[in-house]
């Protein structure tokens, strides 16, 4: 638990920013599915449900993505990108390489998507408390 707390106090500043871009990105979301359903309860319900569900989406890929997921397909665009512009040598000799040095920034930085999964969460509860108000209202 200890470790927890200092890691959250190392990077205070990269969750909160996360917590608020991640916020903002879904209020706009549940706003426009909101507006477009004509202000109604039902737009309010897939607003919040959509909101929800894009944010998990997007904080399980940036998860899978801290984890080394994609890191194969960005060696092979830095390869690509390296021997059409500089010609020169590439930094990282093979992808061995270039995976140790990738980790050794992972562990050195936040789990930013822990912050996404957190306020999609917020947007889940949202829409439980709207479908057991419709299911309550209208019999």
């Amino acid at each position: 638990m200890n470790r927890l707390i200092a890691h959250l106090i190392k990077f205070k500043k990269s969750y909160i920013i996360t917590t608020v871009v991640s916020l903002l990105v879904g209020v706009g979301i549940f706003l426009a599915y909101y507006f477009i359903q004509n202000q109604t309860l039902y737009g309010a319900m897939n607003g919040s449900g959509v909101a929800g569900a894009v944010l998990i989406g997007v904080g399980l890929l940036c998860m899978v993505a801290r984890y080394g997921a994609f890191d194969t397909m960005s060696y092979g665009f830095k390869q690509l990108f390296a021997s059409l512009v500089n010609r020169e040598a590439n930094k990282y000799n093979d992808m061995v390489e270039y995976k140790e040095e990738k980790n050794k920034v992972r562990e050195s930085s936040s789990k930013y998507y822990l912050a996404i999964m957190l306020v999609s969460i917020i947007f889940f509860i949202v829409f439980i408390a709207l479908t057991i108000y419709r299911y309550s209202v209208y019999k």
